[in-house]
């Protein structure tokens, strides 16, 4: 869906990370987390960047008619968007793509967030938390400085447990060496199976998708790629998976994912 957006709110929540609100009942109202934008990040009245940036919904207000998208600079075209102003409007289309599923009956969702991947995994946590189901939530940064959406978490009623890589904050080390860790505990006080959701670094998701795998978890993964047109026509972000029937094939990670089966993927 194509659509034009109003921004509401726009501000830094550390030196590279902005919030962005925006007026959107058309995505607000069937948004699923784990879904995308296509945002326009060009000026008004430009076309340069041409490309579109695919922003993961952070949360979604349907009373409100509101979306918040949650980015990181990384490059020209997100700085640009990084200084527009709130009152003006914004080009974008969405929401797009495959959303995560909730948690089979008798599951604990475990949450395996890795830096600004911790955004659609927020959206998630606060869908699974309004049907009664409180995740488990493990968040891995590389300094306290980068720490960004845990507060809000804690405040919904998660479980969050913080890892930086520099010992800042929490436990000391990367995300994925607590996956084992969180499962124990999880098993030990729920007498439940996990089902394990992440986002974050490729290095991270591949090391997810390992853990899975060997301990025959049910895992989904939100996988980031370079994406051109968003629709899926233009192929430039396709994934190698295996099939139900077990032969492999090319999907898309903008409308066939960016959410996967772990057991699904062949390599990232």
């Amino acid at each position: 869906m194509h659509l034009e957006a109003q921004i509401l709110e726009m501000h830094a929540i550390t030196n590279d990370v902005y919030s962005m609100t925006l007026q959107c009942p058309g995505v607000a109202d069937s948004a699923q987390p784990g879904q995308f934008v296509h945002v326009a990040v060009a000026q008004p009245g430009s076309t340069d960047p041409l490309l579109r940036r695919p922003l993961s919904i952070c949360d979604a207000d349907r009373s409100k008619g509101t979306v918040e998208l949650v980015f990181r600079i990384v490059g020209r075209g997100t700085r640009l968007l990084a200084g527009r102003q709130a009152s003006e409007r914004i080009d974008l289309m969405g929401p797009i793509g495959t959303g995560f599923r909730r948690p089979r009956p008798g599951r604990v969702p475990l949450v395996v967030a890795g830096g600004i991947g911790i955004a659609p995994l927020h959206f998630l946590c606060r869908a699974l938390l309004s049907v009664g189901v409180s995740p488990y939530v493990i968040a891995g940064f590389s300094t306290r400085s980068d720490m960004i959406l845990v507060d809000r978490l804690v405040r919904y009623g998660a479980k969050v447990q913080v890892i930086t890589e520099d010992g800042s904050f929490g436990l000391a080390g990367k995300v994925t060496e607590y996956i084992e860790r969180a499962a124990q505990e999880i098993n030990s006080h729920s007498h439940g199976e996990v089902e394990l959701y992440a986002c974050g670094p490729l290095g991270m998701i591949n090391s997810v998708r390992e853990w899975c795998l060997e301990t025959g978890v049910f895992g989904q993964v939100s996988l980031e790629s370079r994406m051109a047109c968003g629709t899926g026509a233009c192929l430039g972000c396709v994934l190698r998976v295996i099939t139900a029937s077990g032969e492999e094939r090319y999907e898309r990670v903008c409308v066939d994912g960016p959410v996967f089966d772990v057991r699904r993927i062949v390599t990232c």
